[in-house]
């Protein structure tokens, strides 16, 4: 991200945007109607005019109705691509332009169930960047004051991901331009001035994802350096208390972890690393119910890559699982698939549920490994729904998604099972749920020692 600037305190937008057409696109799978329970449905949100590649970062019901919130790509008049914020209170909903005005990008993170929601714009010719809280009932936005914090000015980029239904900001700022170490940062409402959070100053490297409305935050502490790569360090996997200290989780034999998101019931998602050696390590989705539980949901056959990127109470869980594909595949970038799925208890161990595209469900596509996906964050199991960016057409050989909420969810797609060995070396590479008392973490430095390796494996944390 580019550098913060001081800038003036932009105005709060607040208008309906033209339409591409005046229907929501709706697409059903599963079981017919008046045959059992309700069949899924993949519903296709409204977008601007020369918008694409929309997608949807979360779901609440605010004042009794389901309000959605995220971002599209809208082409100006001169062929210039803006990612914009967007807001559609209801399935069938115009898309609402939210988000400070004057700013070249807007991109969308959280909505609470008290109607706020915040994100980050930039102006791309200054290189100004600032972090904002808009309430959707007012339409005031307020710019997080991240210049007020004990370094002042003197840091890079920022990443302001989460805030609860009081406006407590979850996030980091990196802590020098010329440098990808970062503090783990909060704001007690979005006037406050901005906190390091407990640990953050000595560690290395530091970011809190997440915060709940007791006050928690998650993220993780880095202080113990990997062995063969001297400066780099590991990922402790914390939840920061309300009353100021620290909560290790449990890694259950990982060599490190990266949450994302805590609930109100203090459980926590995101993922974990396993492995012996850079070569065979992987990444598997992650879910704490309780700070000494660990359950883990594996990788899928040909992949090992995933992420939990959303999460609900009662342990709905959201992301996204990757899969090595032919590099010439137009369904993966670089030859790597990603396929969305969501998970709960009622799934079990060892299998996920994958997501259909809008795509593979307009032509009948009944084979997964066709579906493409994306990183699924919004999830709310008190409607059954799940929304991301749908795989919806092809356009000049590439895949382009559209804003899709899965109506539903839970009978949407299909289930498929994953494993915790992906490179089929070791049957029982490690426990499919960990306690304190199973095997403790390997010795520091006996894998995952690329500096190449952990740079990628930062950067994932903040997607």
């Amino acid at each position: 991200m580019d550098a913060f600037t001081r800038t003036r305190r932009p105005t709060a937008v607040g208008i309906a945007v033209a339409l591409v057409g005046t229907a929501t696109a709706v697409l059903s799978t599963g079981t017919s109607a008046g045959a059992g329970p309700a069949p899924c449905r993949l519903v296709q949100l409204r977008e601007p005019a020369r918008s694409y590649d929309g997608g949807v970062m979360d779901i609440e019901v605010v004042d009794g109705r389901a309000v959605y919130f995220g971002s599209t790509i809208e082409r100006d008049k001169r062929g210039v691509d803006h990612q914009r914020a967007l807001v559609w209170h209801g399935l069938g909903a115009a898309p609402v332009r939210v988000g400070p005005s004057g700013y070249d990008e807007d991109i969308a993170f959280e909505l609470t169930e008290s109607g706020l929601v915040n994100g980050q714009s930039v102006e791309w010719e200054t290189g100004t960047e600032v972090a904002w809280v808009q309430d959707l009932t007012t339409g005031r936005v307020t710019v997080l004051q991240t210049d007020s914090g004990p370094r002042g000015s003197d840091h890079g980029g920022m990443w302001m991901r989460r805030i609860n239904d009081a406006g407590a900001v979850a996030g980091m700022v990196v802590r020098d331009p010329a440098q990808p170490w970062t503090d783990a940062v909060g704001f007690d409402t979005p006037e406050a001035a901005m906190e390091l959070l407990p640990g953050s100053a000595e560690a290395a490297d530091a970011v809190a994802s997440g915060i709940n409305n007791a006050g928690q935050r998650t993220g993780y502490l880095s202080t113990r350096e990997i062995a063969e790569a001297p400066g780099w360090y590991w990922f402790d996997p914390v939840v920061w208390e309300a009353d100021g200290s620290t909560t290790l989780l449990e890694m259950g034999g990982a060599l490190d972890g990266a949450p994302r998101a805590v609930k109100d019931d203090g459980s926590v998602s995101g993922s974990v690393l396993y492995g012996a050696s850079l070569d065979t390590s992987h990444v598997e989705p992650a879910y704490w119910p309780s700070p000494d539980l660990l359950i883990t949901l594996g990788a899928l056959p040909g992949g090992d890559f995933g992420d939990v990127f959303g999460m609900d109470e009662g342990g709905w869980l959201v992301g996204a699982l990757g899969r090595f594909v032919k590099k010439n595949d137009r369904l993966g970038e670089r030859g790597v698939m990603d396929h969305a799925f969501l998970w709960n208890p009622s799934v079990g161990e060892g299998r996920v549920r994958l997501l259909p595209s809008l795509y593979a469900t307009a032509k009948g596509e009944q084979d997964w490994r066709q579906w493409q996906g994306s990183a699924v964050h919004a999830v709310n199991a008190e409607l059954n729904q799940v929304a991301s960016g749908s795989h919806s057409e092809f356009r000049h050989g590439r895949a382009i998604k559209a804003p899709t909420v899965w109506v539903n969810a839970d009978r949407c797609g299909t289930e498929v099972a994953t494993t915790h060995d992906p490179f089929g070396l070791h049957p029982s590479a490690k426990p499919s749920i960990a306690s304190r008392t199973d095997a403790r973490p390997p010795a520091r430095g006996t894998a995952h020692t690329s500096v190449r390796a952990v740079k990628a494996w930062k950067r994932s944390t903040h997607r």
